[in-house]
């Protein structure tokens, strides 16, 4: 019954959403048994944050009345007491989610698409909540400065005088909670700190201003903040017994509960060390260290890559590319080879560059997503023929096909089920056209993300698929091939769709799914699967004392394994029990 209740008061509150939004609740009530799966959780997280969000912007405080007037206060007392109550819950979100990323990065696990992008929706929820909280502070400001510290600030006024200075500390209070939770969720660790500053430096997500949230929190967990606020806090504790029994008013009682609940209330009255530190000696090394390779290798990059021996054989074949764009579909991933750059020799493996197929105006049009709003600001590109994200050299930007085409060969992979989602795609396209104007990675490191290269495109775009990732001089990394392997894991979620490889000018000849395999160095086995040879070596000690490394290689059955951290993860395994 329960069950049922929490579908209609959120079927209710659905009519408040936009359209795309109230898809996806719809979506996950019409397949609730689905997220119990593998990626439910992933799903489940950006619901959480969807509805958190929607629930806020509808909580405002009433600014056109007299804000001491009884109607007025009672009315902003309750909106506060609604936006205390979500500000504890994403919180505690952020807080959860910043040690479910700390694991990860501890697992030597890497921060995908979708990490990054649920926290620039929590660092959203932040924004708006903390806008909200401030309309709180800035009506009820005492206007006597001096009587904040004194033992009267309850007391030496009515009722309502009392509740307003008691609810304009508990929104301080509640506000610097929160960031102190989100600060030690994320800025304990260094990877996950680097995190917040690399999205922040690259100013991902055009519509959440991350370096103004880091303002808000930065100026809330200042020391000149703390101080204040424990100068408040010994005039309420000063006052508040004299105020409860002078009044005898539940609304006060209310509010100082709010006060007496707060988790950092205590510490900041005994003027407790917080440890609040934004950088630390590492941080400097590491950027460092991270800044003289990328250099070095952006100057061989951009020497090599300007060594082109001819052009593609594929280049300029209108017949070719008019058939290829009867297969096409949105979100198609292309690989190429370009055996005549000197770039592509010094690039391990087959594939040599990666890119995304966004789709034409038509094509955009049938699966609904031209006029969705993180295609709207590019439509005159689209319409000009640039449907190829990618990123090269000169950094991330939309090509034509013609151009694109300027290789030898090329392979169609595709994540079948991925326009039956439309929530799914809208957040593949958002990430994609995010990282539109970024430079090239010449560090090749997957976590940085003020810089990207081909791979890490795709990487982070298709966010939610559990890509294998290598670690060279300690930095995750991520190649064509290794994005190509999934396509031959069993239940993989991308497939091979065709490949062509041109050996003379105009000549592109089929290439079907096992010569790629072949030169991708894997192997097919008995049962139709698909393995790779992997080498391990061991140190044996011989009878002599002598100390032998023996080294040995193995074929290992290529076996996709669907990405499960989420916050939600001992609830789904406990539903899956069930």
């Amino acid at each position: 019954m329960r069950n049922y209740l929490l579908v209609i008061l959120l079927a209710l509150q659905c009519f408040s959403l936009r359209a795309e939004d109230r898809e996806q609740i719809v979506e996950y009530f019409e397949n609730e048994e689905s997220f119990v799966k593998d990626d439910a959780g992933q799903k489940r997280e950006l619901l959480e944050l969807l509805m958190l969000r929607e629930r806020v912007i509808e909580l405002n405080m009433d600014w056109h009345n007299d804000p001491l007037s009884d109607a007025t206060l009672s009315k902003n007392i309750a909106t506060f007491i609604k936006l205390k109550s979500e500000m504890d819950t994403l919180s505690d979100f952020a807080w959860r989610y910043g040690m479910l990323l700390r694991k990860k990065t501890e697992d030597e696990s890497v921060i995908t698409g979708h990490n990054r992008f649920v926290v620039l929706k929590i660092s959203d929820a932040f924004s708006i909540l903390s806008r909200k909280i401030s309309e709180v502070t800035s009506l009820y400001y005492p206007k006597n400065k001096r009587l904040v510290k004194s033992d009267k600030f309850l007391s030496n006024g009515s009722a309502n005088e009392a509740k307003a200075h008691t609810m304009w500390l508990s929104a301080h209070l509640t506000t610097f909670d929160a960031f102190l939770k989100a600060y030690n969720g994320f800025f304990r660790n260094k990877h996950t700190r680097n995190l917040i500053k690399d999205l922040a430096r690259a100013k991902e997500g055009k519509d959440v201003r991350l370096d103004e949230v880091a303002a808000v929190a930065k100026h809330t967990l200042s020391r000149n903040s703390r101080r204040w606020m424990q100068k408040a806090l010994g005039g309420y504790a000063a006052s508040r017994n004299q105020a409860l029994s002078s009044f005898k008013d539940e609304d006060l009682a209310r509010l100082v509960g709010t006060i007496e609940s707060n988790e950092s209330a205590v510490d900041l009255y005994n003027d407790a060390d917080f440890n609040i530190r934004y950088y630390r000696m590492g941080d400097g090394l590491g950027r460092l260290l991270s800044w003289v390779v990328d250099a070095a290798s952006g100057l061989f990059g951009n020497i090599a890559g300007r060594f082109r021996f001819r052009k593609g054989h594929m280049y300029d074949h209108d017949e070719y590319r008019i058939e290829l764009m009867k297969r096409l579909r949105p979100l198609d991933i292309l690989m190429e080879k370009t055996p005549f750059a000197l770039t592509d020799t010094f690039i391990p493996g087959h594939y040599g560059h990666a890119a995304i197929y966004l789709g034409t105006e038509e094509q955009l049009r049938e699966v609904g997503m031209w006029n969705h709003p993180v295609i709207i600001p590019h439509q005159e590109e689209i319409k000009k023929g640039k449907v190829i994200a990618e990123a090269l050299r000169p950094g991330v930007w939309l090509n034509t096909l013609e151009e694109f085409l300027n290789i030898d060969e090329l392979t169609l992979y595709r994540q079948p089920n991925v326009q039956a989602d439309r929530a799914e795609m809208a957040r593949i396209y958002e990430r994609t056209l995010a990282q539109l104007g970024k430079d090239y990675d010449f560090n090749f490191d997957v976590n940085t993300l003020d810089k990207i290269v081909c791979s890490e495109l795709i990487y982070h775009a298709f966010g939610t698929i559990n890509w294998p990732v290598k670690y060279v001089l300690g930095r995750p990394t991520i190649s064509p091939d290794n994005l190509a392997e999934v396509a031959y894991s069993q239940n993989g979620p991308i497939s091979f769709i065709l490949g062509n490889r041109a050996e003379e000018r105009f000549v592109p000849d089929p290439v079907d799914k096992l010569d790629i395999a072949d030169k991708l160095s894997l192997i097919q086995l008995e049962d139709g699967n698909f393995g790779k040879e992997t080498r391990r070596c061991r140190d044996v000690h011989e009878q002599n004392g002598e100390l032998r490394r023996v080294c040995y290689g193995r074929v290992e059955a290529l076996i996709y394994k669907a990405p499960n951290e989420s916050i939600y993860d001992n609830q789904i395994k406990a539903a899956q029990a069930l």
